[in-house]
């Protein structure tokens, strides 16, 4: 790792909670799942995606929105604030300079979306009120010395901002509950409000292209709206989408839209005023931000778990070319949050670090992907026999042959896996792991898929059975929980409206 990361006050804090730093990588080196020390199996593929660099820094980060202008990379962080890196050499990321909203925590200084200004130099941020920082606002920053950043300007906000675009003399400023909202940009740090168009539900981001802006909302929908009068945005057409849209990117006649759990869509903008749906594809993941790299042709997509490529040279489809988790190694997994493209070089920002990859157009290769990542077994007593299911897809462009399955221990064996033969592109198997449980002790044990994915030719699958807590299959115990209203919950008595989902969640 040649990037070097800035000292920052708080990360002593954060270590003691826990929170660990990212292993070092080598310039080039690719993820490895293996779990053990096990040689890659051979491939006689190269792989579409390689790793440039990584800035592992050892602080929680969340680096939620990436922009790239020229040389620079830009991103916006949960607990870092707004920070600025060189990579004129891809090789070699360099921090610059980093700044903290004055309008911000102190603590954990944040913030969630970015715009540049690249004629200008100014840079604009975000942050949506919550427990951490508890304002919502818009802050202006001088770029026009990389290294020496300096905020010449904030706008506190009632409404809760989301996603934003410089738009020539404008900034557009996409809100949950406000909608869309139009500022005046002034020479300095000045925002005017000229106009808003509410009504739109909760909208992520916002992007324009001529007198028209795309808005995507979280609701379902991507909303079209006329800017021909800034001081009177206008409504022209919302086009219902599947799961919860949350970014958008513009490429001529076409949109690129993330769509949370549902995946990415491809949607025509050929009637500017009436898009329309091309087509949408799944991603195992969730779909947070997509990039487009118009040199390259490549669709890059946050999908929480993964960095996903797709080769979207084709106007009219878009097809999977492959995922690459954060090369941490040992069956650890992404958080990946945002991405950003210089054409085949890709940005990607997840939850504790920022790792440069390039994509190779002219490169086709087979990619595995499985189903869980991790595999939870149900508690067992001696003698019993338990299982889970694995869903291997070939999320690649070359047929995957499938070769082996090695396991850590005698009791576990995977049943249904088709070795020796080869998955199609696009196609996939399910196999059934099982475990024979001798007593109920705490397990841990892996499972390695072998094919000839030339990444991760042996692919990691953790297993645990027996762990403490309440595992799958267990009654879970009486407790109670205070709700959002400081109101005592007991599950007994949750129990007896029915079925009753415990679960913790993030969203972004």
């Amino acid at each position: 790792m040649n990037a070097r990361a800035p000292r920052i006050g708080f990360l002593s804090l954060l270590l003691g909670l826990g929170i660990a730093s990212s292993a070092a990588c080598k310039d080039g080196q690719q993820p490895s799942s293996a779990c053990g020390d096990r040689a890659e199996a051979p491939s006689p593929f190269a792989d579409p995606v390689t790793v440039v660099d990584r800035y592992g820094g050892s602080s929680f980060s969340e680096l939620g929105d990436l922009e790239v202008d020229g040389d620079t990379i830009w991103f916006c962080s949960g607990v870092i604030g707004l920070n600025a890196w060189d990579f004129s050499v891809p090789s070699n990321l360099v921090f610059l300079d980093r700044i903290d909203p004055s309008d911000g925590s102190q603590r954990f200084p944040r913030c969630q979306h970015l715009a540049v200004d690249a004629p200008g130099r100014r840079v604009y941020a975000t942050n949506k009120a919550s427990s951490i920082s508890p304002q919502s606002f818009i802050v202006v920053v001088d770029a026009s010395a990389p290294r020496a950043l300096t905020e010449i300007g904030s706008l506190v906000l009632p409404e809760q901002v989301e996603g934003i675009a410089v738009h020539g003399d404008l900034l557009l400023a996409a809100t949950h509950g406000a909608g869309l909202v139009v500022y005046r940009r002034g020479a300095g740090a000045e925002l005017t409000e000229l106009g808003r168009l509410a009504g739109l539900g909760n909208v992520w981001q916002v992007r324009a292209s001529g007198s028209l802006a795309y808005l995507v909302d979280s609701g379902g929908a991507l909303v079209t709206v006329d800017l021909s009068d800034p001081a009177a945005p206008t409504l022209v057409h919302r086009l219902d989408l599947p799961g919860a849209p949350k970014d958008l990117e513009l490429d001529g006649d076409r949109a690129f839209v993330a769509l949370g759990s549902a995946g990415v869509a491809l949607v025509s903008l050929a009637d500017p005023r009436a898009p329309a749906v091309v087509e949408i594809e799944d991603t195992p993941g969730s779909a947070l931000a997509v990039a487009y790299g118009a040199g390259s042709g490549g669709l890059y997509v946050a999908d929480w778990t993964d960095l996903r490529v797709f080769d979207a040279t084709s106007r009219g489809a878009i097809t999977a070319v492959g995922h690459e988790p954060l090369p941490t190694g040992n069956g650890g997994t992404s958080r990946t949050l945002g991405v950003a493209a210089a054409d085949d070089l890709i940005f990607s920002g997840n939850w504790r670090e920022l790792v440069n990859y390039r994509y190779h157009p002219d490169r086709r290769a087979p990619d595995l992907d499985v189903s869980p990542r991790f595999a939870a077994l149900p508690a067992g007593a001696p003698g019993d026999t338990v299982s889970a299911r694995l869903t291997v897809t070939n999320v690649g462009q070359e047929p995957l042959a499938l070769n082996a399955v090695e396991t850590s221990d005698d009791s576990l064996r995977v049943d249904d896996w088709p070795a020796g033969t080869a998955l199609a592109p696009g196609d996939a198997v399910r196999a059934t792991l099982r475990r024979d449980t001798p007593d109920t002790d705490a397990f841990k044990g892996w499972v390695n898929l072998v094919s000839d994915d030339p990444d991760e030719g042996r692919r990691c699958v953790p297993v645990e059975a027996n762990q403490p807590g309440v595992a799958i299959g267990q009654a879970a115990p009486e407790s109670s929980w205070i709700d959002r209203d400081g109101q005592s919950l007991q599950l007994a008595t949750l129990r007896e409206g029915g079925p009753v989902l415990l679960a913790y969640f993030a969203t972004f």
